[in-house]
C-alpha cells in the first residue's frame, strides 16, 4: 500500500522510511517493509541448506568416530557455523554488526524499497496521477461551505478561499483536515468556534469586515501566520491565541486596530509585529513576545495626539525594555513607545509620514525600514551607530547631511523617486550644480563603511569615486541610468552589466 503528496501538500505520517520522488515524497506504509523480506529469507534458507549438508556429510552419531576426529569435525562445524552466521551478518555488503553502518543498511533499504515500487509501471502511473491532483487543486476558492462539502478531491485541498460574499457560520469539521491555508474575503464576519479551522492550518488570513471576538482556543496550534482585516478591533484576551504553542511567528492587525495588549495574549513565539496608524496604546515592553525581533509602527505609536502627551503609564520591570519619556507639550512626545532590546529591525507602516523625534529609535535596532510614504528632512542624530541597514521610503527625496548616516552602516537603499546630490549642504565649499569637478570629499555623506548600495528609478546624479564610500563593494542602478560611472581610471557605461571595475565594485543594472 502507499500514499503519496506533493510540495506543499500536507505531509502524511508513515511508520516507514520516506524517499523523496521528484518533487513528491513517497510514503511506504508498514507492510511494504515486507519487500524485503524475500532477500532476507533466501539467505536464512541457504544457511540452512549449508548445514543440513554438513550435518548429513558428518555422522556425528557414529561410535567408531575417533575422539580426534569429532573434535575436528566440531571444529568444522563451528567454523561453518559462524562462516554463515558473518554471511547473515553481511547485507547488501554492509557490516550488521558495526554500529557506524547502520545508517548505510538504513539507506540501502529505502533504495531498494524505491526502485522495487518505481520499476512498477502500474504503480508509477498512480503515484502521478495523483501528483498532477495536489498540483491542480493546490489553489482553490469556494463561494460557499454546500460547494466545498460537495467538492469531489476535497482531500488534496491544500490552500483555499472563499469568495467576496461568503459569510456563513463554519460548523466544526467543515473545513478538510489537510487544508493548511485559509483566506476569507471583504464580507466574512462570524465568529469561529473550536474546531471551525482544521487543525494543521498554518495561515489564517482575515478579510477587511471581520470583527469578531476570539474565542479562546479557537485558533490551532499550528499557526504560523495570521493577519487580521481593516476593521477588526476586538480585545484579544490570554488564550485567544495559541499562547502553548511556538508555531506561530506572524501577527498582522489591521487599520482600524487600537486595542490594549494585555500581558501573555501574544505568543511568545511571534517574532514580527505590525500595527496600522491608528494603533496609539500604551505599550507595556514586558507583555511583547520575548522573541520578537521585527516590529512594524505606525504614526500612532511615533506621535500620539495631544490628548495622549501625558500618558506616563508604561512599566518597564527589567533592563529588557529600552523607552523614551519626552514631556514636551508638541509632536515630538514618544512616551507611548517602548521597545524590547530583542527587536533588531524597525518598520514603518505603507502610509506613515511623520517627523520621527530624535531618540525614538533606540541604539540596540540594527534594521530600519522607512515603509512607502515617508518624506521628511532626516536629522543629524535620528539614526543610532547600532544601524546595519537603512531602507528609505519609495517617495523619499529629501536631501542628506554630512554625519547624518550612522557610522556603522553596512547596506543604504534608495527608493525609486530619490535623486538628490551627494555632496552635503551645509559646507561652503559645496559646489551646488551638477559639475563635480571640484569637490571637497570632506562633504562626502556616505559613511566610510558602506558595502552596498542601492538607487532608484529616477536618480541621475554623477557617481565618481570621490563621491562614493572607499568600503563599497556592491553598486545597484536602475536601467534607465545613462551617465558613465567614473571610479578610479575605469569607466562603467549603462552597457557593462554586472561588471567589477578597478575598485572591485560590482555594478548591477
Amino acid at each position: 500500500s502507499y500514499q503519496i503528496c506533493s510540495s506543499p501538500s500536507p505531509s502524511l505520517n508513515s511508520s516507514s522510511s520516506s524517499t523523496t520522488l521528484l518533487s513528491s515524497p513517497l510514503l511506504l506504509s508498514s507492510s511494504s517493509t515486507s519487500l524485503l523480506s524475500p532477500l532476507k529469507e533466501q539467505q536464512h534458507e541457504k544457511a540452512k541448506i549449508n548445514q543440513n549438508n554438513f550435518q548429513k556429510s558428518t555422522p556425528l552419531s557414529s561410535p567408531l568416530i575417533k575422539s580426534t576426529n569429532i573434535n575436528n569435525n566440531n571444529n568444522t562445524n563451528n567454523n561453518n557455523n559462524n562462516n554463515n552466521n558473518d554471511n547473515n551478518n553481511f547485507i547488501f555488503g554492509v557490516d550488521v554488526n558495526s554500529t557506524n553502518n547502520s545508517q548505510e543498511i538504513e539507506q540501502s533499504n529505502d533504495e531498494i524499497l524505491f526502485f522495487k515500487v518505481w520499476r512498477n509501471i502500474v504503480l508509477r502511473k498512480e503515484i502521478f496521477s495523483h501528483v498532477v491532483l495536489f498540483n491542480l487543486y493546490l489553489n482553490y476558492e469556494f463561494k460557499d461551505l454546500k460547494s466545498l462539502a460537495n467538492f469531489k478531491y476535497r482531500s488534496y485541498l491544500t490552500n483555499i478561499s472563499f469568495g467576496y460574499f461568503f459569510n456563513e457560520d463554519i460548523p466544526v469539521n467543515a473545513i478538510p483536515k489537510n487544508v493548511q491555508s485559509i483566506q476569507f474575503s471583504f464580507s466574512f464576519n462570524k465568529p469561529l468556534q473550536k474546531g471551525s479551522l482544521p487543525p494543521q492550518l498554518k495561515k489564517l488570513k482575515f478579510g477587511e469586515r471581520f470583527n469578531q471576538a476570539i474565542q479562546i482556543d479557537s485558533m490551532p496550534s499550528s499557526l504560523a501566520y495570521i493577519r487580521f482585516g481593516k476593521f477588526f478591533n476586538k480585545q484579544l484576551e490570554v488564550g485567544s491565541l495559541p499562547i502553548h504553542s511556538d508555531h506561530l511567528k506572524t501577527l498582522k492587525f489591521g487599520s482600524f486596530y487600537n486595542q490594549p495588549i494585555l500581558n501573555g495574549s501574544i505568543p511568545s513565539s511571534v517574532s514580527y509585529l505590525s500595527f496600522k496608524n491608528d494603533f496609539s496604546q500604551v505599550i507595556n515592553c514586558n507583555n511583547l513576545p520575548l522573541n520578537l525581533k521585527h516590529l512594524k509602527v505606525g504614526s500612532g505609536l511615533i506621535n500620539p495626539t495631544d490628548d495622549d502627551q501625558d500618558v506616563n503609564n508604561f512599566v518597564n520591570n527589567n533592563n529588557n525594555c529600552i523607552y523614551n519619556n519626552n514631556k514636551n507639550k508638541n509632536n515630538n512626545n514618544i512616551n507611548l513607545l517602548s521597545i524590547p532590546k530583542s527587536i533588531e529591525k524597525l518598520s514603518f507602516e505603507k502610509n506613515f509620514n511623520d517627523p520621527i523625534p530624535i531618540g525614538s529609535i533606540p541604539n540596540h535596532i540594527k534594521h530600519v525600514d522607512l515603509g512607502y510614504s515617508f518624506n521628511q528632512e532626516i536629522s543629524k542624530g535620528l539614526f543610532p551607530d547600532s544601524l546595519a541597514s537603512i531602507r528609505f521610503s519609495f517617495k523619499f527625496n529629501k536631501p542628506i547631511d554630512k554625519d547624518v548616516l550612522p557610522c556603522n552602516l553596512k547596506s543604504l537603499s534608495f527608493s525609486h523617486m530619490f535623486n538628490q546630490q551627494l555632496l552635503s549642504n551645509n559646507n561652503s565649499n559645496n559646489n551646488n550644480n551638477n559639475n563635480n569637478n571640484n569637490i571637497n570629499i570632506n562633504n562626502n555623506i556616505f559613511p566610510n563603511t558602506i558595502t552596498h548600495l542601492e538607487f532608484g528609478k529616477f536618480f541621475s546624479q554623477q557617481l565618481t569615486s570621490d563621491i562614493l564610500p572607499s568600503s563599497l563593494t556592491n553598486l545597484t542602478l536602475n536601467n534607465d541610468y545613462k551617465l558613465n560611472i567614473n571610479i578610479g581610471n575605469n569607466n562603467n557605461n549603462n552597457g557593462n552589466k554586472n561588471n567589477k571595475n578597478n575598485n572591485n565594485i560590482k555594478i548591477n543594472y
